[in-house]
Formats: structure tokens, sequence, C-alpha cells
């Protein structure tokens, strides 16, 4: 007859578990050997710092540290990166640098014959030498800075290239890129050549009728309000620089005038326009 034995019961008790479940001794050896592989992990990583430092070491004991540095630099993706962006931007200052005009898209120059009238200040002291005040009498880098100008000024005021291009053809005839062109026989005056009458419309006064800027805003303004009414009224896109001219009676040769010396440099000034994008380095 077998005795009851209290070890015996803790054996049954204790000493199986459900299938499926690790054992005390199982889990015992599964520990060890994870206890082991980070060891092993931990002993790689120890093993690939000191082979770093010992680089670093031996670097900067035989003076190629900064070379090293230098030369990890020039290959990172961010130094890749950077240098791609440079070349960007150098392409783009170099298109925007010249337009290598033609010159026959400078300034028209030239100057009437009339006598000068009170009101005109074709007689006013000129602020900057190099200049004279009339139609061209700027330099050719001026004249060049004065396109720009009227292109930038044109897409802050969200005009179409063709607006724009007309704003040209107009600066090209009217004043020959000249911001100090006046006329002799009225008080017109500057990019446009408006009278005062018509600058006043456009915020130009005598305190800052030589402020390239405003002058260079007023053109494309009027330029643009010009095609709207063209549009309004079915004109002729000849119509934009008569109106320019003559003013809303279009009682004058304006029409004339803008087939002759406006309609033909359209298409010239448009390609300029639509080639041209300065380096902008906040994009």
């Amino acid at each position: 007859m077998r005795l009851f034995s209290p070890t015996g019961m803790f054996r049954q008790v204790f000493g199986t578990v459900a299938p499926g479940v690790e054992s005390v001794k199982e889990r015992q050896t599964g520990l060890m050997m994870k206890t082991i592989d980070s060891k092993q992990t931990s002993s790689k990583l120890q093993q690939g710092l000191r082979n770093r430092q010992s680089q670093f070491e031996e670097d900067l004991l035989s003076g190629n540290i900064y070379e090293t540095a230098k030369n990890r630099l020039a290959n990172s993706p961010v130094r890749k990166w950077m240098d791609s962006q440079d070349s960007i931007r150098r392409d783009q200052e170099n298109k925007a640098a010249d337009f290598n005009l033609k010159e026959e898209l400078y300034g028209k120059k030239g100057s009437s014959n009339d006598k000068v009238v009170d009101w005109s200040h074709y007689n006013d002291d000129i602020p900057e030498e190099g200049y004279t005040r009339n139609s061209g009498g700027a330099p050719k880098a001026v004249q060049q800075s004065i396109i720009k100008k009227i292109i930038e000024v044109g897409r802050t005021l969200q005009a179409t290239d063709e607006e724009i291009a007309y704003s040209l053809a107009t600066a090209r005839y009217e004043s020959g890129f000249n911001p100090y062109a006046a006329a002799k026989k009225s008080s017109a005056y500057g990019l446009g050549q408006f009278i005062r009458k018509t600058g006043k419309a456009y915020s130009l006064n005598q305190e800052n009728r030589d402020d390239v800027n405003m002058q260079a805003q007023a053109l494309v303004e009027h330029t643009m309000d010009n095609f709207r009414t063209a549009s309004n009224k079915n004109y002729s896109k000849a119509h934009v620089y008569a109106l320019h001219h003559d003013g809303p009676s279009l009682n004058k040769d304006g029409l004339s005038k803008s087939r002759e010396h406006i309609m033909p440099y359209i298409p010239k000034y448009l390609k300029i326009v639509e080639g041209y994008r300065p380096y902008d380095p906040a994009i």
C-alpha cells in the first residue's frame, strides 16, 4: 500500500504546467540565452565605438582630422543638396543678370524742337549725372534696370505678361526708359510721361515723381486700366496705347502711333517678360 507523500503531491501540482506553457526551467534557460545575446550585442557596439575612437585618435595624431571631417561633410547628403541649391541659384542669377537686349529694344531716343512751356519740367535740375531730359537719355545699364523693375512691379500687381509687355513698349516709346524724361510742351514726366492730372490719379506728385518704383507702378496700373477699358468697349489691342496717348476721347493720333511704334514691339517684349524669372532667396 502506497502512503501519502506531501513531496510527491507538490511535484504533481507544481512540477508540471499546462500544455504549451514553458516550465520554470525552460523560462530560466530562455532568460539566460537572451542575456547572452544582449551581452554579445553590447560587445559588438562597444567594439564599434572602440574602432571609431581608434580611427579618430589615428586621424588626430596624423593631422588628418580636419581633412577627414571635410571629406565626410563633402560626401554627406546634406552637402550634396546644398550644392545643388547653390547651382540652381547661380543659374537663376545669371539668367536675371542680363537680357542681352537688341539695340531696338532700348529706349527710343529723341527730343522735339518745341518751345519749352512754363509748366514743363524740361529745364528742371536733374538729380543725377549721366542723364538728360530727353527720351532715351539714360545709360543702358539704367534702362535695363528699369525694364526689370517694370516686370517685377507688374508681377507684384498681378498683371499678365501681356500687360507688362505693353507697359514696356509704352515706356520705350514715351520716355526711352528714362525716369527723368520730361516733355517740353506739357507737364508730362517720367517713364509713362504722365501729365500732372493723370499722375495724380495714380498717386504721383511733386514729392515722389522721381521715385522709380512709383513711376513703374503708375505705368503698369494705367496699362491694366486701359486693357479693361479696351475690353469693355470691344476695342482692339492697339487701342490700349491709344487710350494712354489720347485718353478716353481717342481724338488724337494715338491709334496710328500705337500701330507704328507699339504693336511691332509687343511680341519682342513679351518674350523677354516670359523669360525673366529673377532669383528669389525666399523660395
